[in-house]
């Protein structure tokens, strides 16, 4: 078994706060510090760790149980990785396209990985630490509505959100908070046109988030047209998130951005279908919002955002 340290920690002699230890009681270990232990046992929010060479003369010490990872290669993986969908193993979190053929791994839908640990990824990609490597690699990145996290009773790991209720596989959120400015502001056809996105409305500028994270693909900082100020963000699966009439815009082209980053204000540049400016000619002040499959097609974001408290 190995004991690999998250951050530096110390190991000490009773489990209990360091600082209420002496000098002599404890021991400062580095950050990705990796020990072989014998043997370990859980006490309340510590490790007592027997190691396989001593330190300082003690080969048995406690140590706070979030600063370290303990990996036993005997013992069977508390996890595994459900294919859903024919997918990729990828060293970076983008698109299977853009990687060479020894940067990625295909799997087959129905398999099942043993995992060792996961974590999620603002790109809508779990990275994940597998149990027996594939192609020489143990860590890679998969795209998350392609798989599941089962625990051990072998039902999914529902991974909680504290940020505005999200759903845990949704990768999605609301841009920002507002009202609706009404049924023909909605997706869908009004005034003889697509309207293709859903306009949040308010009447004073306000903060806007990135709804996904991505790349900043196109950055259109000036008033005119019906779009105004813009923001075109597009997701590592193609898709693409769009933001009109800002007022001030917080990103540049080519700038990774995470879901929740605040990407600019709110305002009221451009102009409505009739040609009147939105923020002078009868209109209120709104951010039109789209969400874009990867062929360009828009689609409701209704349909694919959050339906909790932060929809507007």
């Amino acid at each position: 078994m190995k004991l690999t340290t998250l951050g530096t920690t110390f190991f000490k002699v009773k489990p209990v706060q360091s600082t209420q230890l002496s000098d002599t009681d404890k021991t400062a270990i580095a950050a990705n510090t990796t020990l072989d232990i014998v043997a370990y046992t859980e006490e309340a929010d510590h490790f007592n760790v027997q190691l396989a060479a001593a330190l300082q003369g003690r080969d048995r010490w406690y140590v706070y149980a979030p600063h370290v990872r303990i990996v036993d290669a005997a013992a069977p993986p508390k996890l595994k990785l459900q294919v859903i969908d024919s997918t990729l193993l990828k060293l970076k979190p983008i698109q299977g396209s853009q990687l060479a053929d020894t940067e990625k791994a295909a799997l087959r839908g129905g398999v099942e990985l043993g995992l060792l640990e996961y974590s999620e990824n603002e790109m809508n990609h779990y990275q994940v630490k597998l149990a027996e490597a594939i192609q020489g690699q143990d860590t890679w990145y998969v795209y998350v509505p392609h798989v599941r996290v089962l625990g051990q009773d072998g039902k999914p790991v529902i991974v909680q959100r504290a940020a505005m209720g999200i759903p845990s596989d949704s990768g999605w959120a609301w841009p920002m908070k507002g009202t609706s400015c009404g049924p023909k502001c909605e997706f869908g056809f009004a005034r003889g046109r697509l309207h293709a996105g859903v306009d949040i409305g308010g009447y004073t500028p306000d903060e806007c988030y990135a709804a996904s994270g991505g790349v900043v693909k196109t950055v259109k900082n000036d008033t005119s047209g019906a779009e105004g100020r813009a923001i075109y963000i597009q997701r590592a699966d193609g898709w693409q998130h769009v933001y009109f009439h800002m007022r001030s815009i917080a990103v540049q082209p080519g700038q990774a951005v995470k879901r929740g980053q605040l990407i600019g204000i709110r305002g009221g540049s451009g102009f409505g279908g009739e040609g009147r400016e939105i923020d002078g000619g009868g209109y209120s002040i709104h951010l039109h919002f789209e969400i874009r499959k990867p062929n360009g097609e828009p689609v409701d974001p209704r349909s694919v955002l959050p339906k909790d408290n932060s929809c507007p």
